[in-house]
């Protein structure tokens, strides 16, 4: 599924937006938001994109009016499956850094067999991601961690364009 995706604010305060190509891949993903329907947070489908947030977040949404609009493509950066899968095996590695032993070492053994480097990769995310991470899993907010871990695939985003 490739998608945008969007966190914004912390903790009680935190919503999230996601865009995807289609209906069916927006829909898809939903079961990971419906059981986190807490604190007055709830999930909004529209098409193709759902916010998960509060009333008002939605309805700060609808007033801007949003309308479809054409590809731009100097905005587009559409990453191949290799790249894809890089990116992946390193995050799901990293996730189980903090979750489970067992999902880093699976997860990095097949990164590394594929993309000879990933391993080195996965510990400097760990070197310079690791403490916002570590908050992130200790707090258990769903949101938080998923933005920890967007954050630190900024330092092999560019060992995976180079596969």
């Amino acid at each position: 599924m490739r998608g945008v995706y969007c966190v914004t604010g912390l903790s009680e305060n935190s919503r999230s937006v996601r865009i995807y190509e289609s209906e069916a891949a927006a829909r898809d993903i939903l079961d990971l938001y419906v059981p986190y329907q807490t604190g007055g947070r709830k999930v909004y489908l529209m098409a193709n994109w759902f916010i998960y947030g509060l009333p008002s977040d939605m309805r700060t949404i609808q007033k801007l009016k949003l309308k479809e609009a054409r590809p731009n493509p100097n905005f587009q950066k559409t990453y191949p499956v290799k790249q894809d899968m890089c990116i992946g095996l390193i995050s799901e590695a990293l996730r189980g850094a903090f979750s489970s032993p067992e999902m880093e070492k699976l997860n990095i053994e097949s990164a590394e067999k594929l993309f000879p480097g990933a391993k080195e990769q996965l510990h400097i995310a760990i070197a310079k991601y690791g403490a916002g991470l570590k908050i992130a899993y200790s707090s258990s907010e769903f949101n938080l961690i998923e933005q920890r871990l967007s954050e630190a695939t900024e330092s092999y985003r560019p060992f995976c364009a180079r596969k």
